[in-house]
């Protein structure tokens, strides 16, 4: 694999490493939702699949605008708290606090996919490229709707509804 030498290139790994992280999350979120007690939360995880695909088909869209391939390596952080997510399915009694794991591990990604947004944002604003950085931004602000209703979820979890 090539040395990334420029913005350019380092915002070609971001986008790939985020549609990685999005087809990982389309593909595996259905097994987590299968192994959730909570209807709600389950709900939640269902709902959030579709997104996942149409976020990997507009990180791809953009690839192409840079002329650059939606293959690149595997997003190593969210895939690895998806493989401790299915761990939990494996390792956790079924039911409140095997919800209360799950749903904890679908925040840890939604928080790196904020923070890998914002990155790539940055990025796409110093090449003056102002309509990608609109573009990300959207996706990075439906991961944030998304992980503050799992954070309310969580808290109603675990019957703590004063913790911010």
């Amino acid at each position: 694999m090539p040395q990334v030498d420029s913005a350019q290139g380092l915002l070609v790994e971001a986008l790939q490493d985020m549609a990685d992280a999005a087809r990982a999350l389309a593909e595996r979120g259905g097994a987590l939702a299968a192994a959730v007690h909570d209807d709600a939360l389950r709900a939640l995880i269902h709902a959030d699949l579709p997104h996942a695909g149409e976020e990997a088909k507009t990180l791809a869209e953009l690839l192409a605008r840079l002329g650059a391939e939606a293959q690149g390596a595997d997003n190593i952080w969210l895939r690895a708290i998806l493989d401790d997510a299915c761990r939990d399915t494996e390792t956790e009694v079924p039911g409140r606090w095997r919800d209360v794991a799950l749903a904890g591990a679908l925040r840890k990604g939604k928080q790196a996919q904020r923070v890998s947004y914002e990155t790539a944002m940055a990025l796409a604003a110093h090449l003056g490229d102002a309509e990608m950085a609109g573009d990300l931004e959207g996706l990075r602000n439906g991961a944030a709707r998304v992980d503050a209703v799992l954070a309310v979820r969580l808290r109603a979890l675990v019957g703590d509804k004063g913790v911010g």
